[in-house]
């Protein structure tokens, strides 16, 4: 978009400009430039992963393994559960087979994606082009979420559709990046909140005391890096820089950058008088003087791995933190369709 004459004024007071500050016009073209690799540095990512339980499900002759026994049984379960929650959604709760993007695709857009389209740019035709690829985008993957809604807009800046809905498919459902953030009941995204949490306690036990203190739960702030890809979060000129650290690492790179936010703003954090003031830290609310690229060069200082350690532990969280919340919030919901009533006028 932003190769085009004109879009940069059409949108320079837009919600997604608000953190430009005149970096994309000054660099248009180095910015394009390295935006065109960034396929390849995924694919390079994603090749290093088995299936996702998202593209297990996707294929026809796969079954839904039930038991859970075993650590590695229950983690699959975590992702199993996050891949059904789909239904839920915008969408028809299951993923369709890839196919070319089209902007004549007939498809009628739910609100959530005009509105999220509203809430991105100013100019008509622009919100127009972005609510047809979302609304073909959320009906390929079953179901929507506002974060990749904003991360997308975000790559089309720089890219053209079919190349971003490329890059959608691989971070949304391939295991190196992130099967199950996107969707209407998260939870893998959750689970990974957790275990961002441990990891907190691990690297800066007086941070993850002071927040529990404060009744501060990962889930509260972890959104904005894990499920929106820092997008309305960092200026242009960090987040690209940020976006190729997690082409290039996956998942694990949002744990490192996390961590490196709390390493690089504990005076602020161990300062902080409440929990306003603390979630105002963690998402950045306030940049000020902090050093946006000392916390992406310090995720190098952070060695997380995803394999078969991170999944066992992510299976007793599941089992710690999140199932029971789960189940009482779905029989709720369940009970509260049950006690709907129908009135024999209401259904002329």
């Amino acid at each position: 978009m932003i190769g085009r004459e004109g879009f940069i004024d059409e949108e320079h007071e837009s919600a997604l400009f608000a953190k430009d500050f005149g970096f994309l016009q000054a660099n248009r073209a180095e910015i394009i430039e390295r935006a065109l690799k960034w396929s390849d540095i995924i694919q390079a990512t994603a090749q290093d992963a088995s299936p996702s339980a998202a593209e297990v499900a996707a294929t026809p002759s796969a079954t839904t393994t039930t038991t859970t026994t075993t650590a590695a049984a229950a983690s699959a379960a975590v992702s199993s559960t996050a891949t059904e929650s789909a239904a839920s959604g915008s969408g028809s709760g299951k993923l369709k087979a890839p196919r070319p993007y089209t902007c004549d695709h007939g498809l009628t857009p739910p609100r959530i994606v005009i509105l999220d389209a509203e809430r991105t740019f100013v100019d008509r035709k622009n919100i127009n082009s972005l609510v047809k690829f979302l609304t073909f985008v959320d009906d390929e993957f079953g179901d929507y979420a506002q974060g990749m809604a904003f991360f997308a807009a975000a790559l089309l800046l720089v890219l053209e559709e079919d190349r971003v809905l490329s890059i959608l498919r691989t971070v949304g459902h391939n295991k190196r990046f992130l099967p199950g953030y996107w969707q209407t009941e998260a939870v893998k995204y959750a689970t990974d909140a957790y275990y961002f949490e441990h990891l907190l306690k691990k690297h800066f036990p007086q941070i993850a005391t002071h927040l529990a203190n404060n009744y501060i739960v990962p889930e509260m702030f972890c959104s904005k890096w894990f499920v929106g890809l820092c997008v309305h979060v960092l200026p242009f000129e960090h987040l690209f820089n940020f976006f190729e650290g997690f082409f290039r690492e996956g998942k694990p790179y949002l744990f490192k950058f996390g961590l490196s936010l709390v390493e690089q703003l504990l005076p602020q954090l161990e300062s902080a008088p409440d929990t306003s003031r603390l979630l105002e830290v963690l998402r950045l609310e306030k940049l000020g003087t902090v050093d946006l690229g000392a916390i992406i060069s310090g995720t190098s200082h952070f060695d997380v791995q995803t394999g078969p350690e991170y999944e066992a532990l992510c299976a007793e969280l599941y089992e710690t933190k999140l199932r029971k919340r789960i189940e009482a919030a779905r029989r709720q919901q369940e009970e509260d369709s049950e006690d709907e009533i129908t009135f024999s006028d209401e259904e002329d």
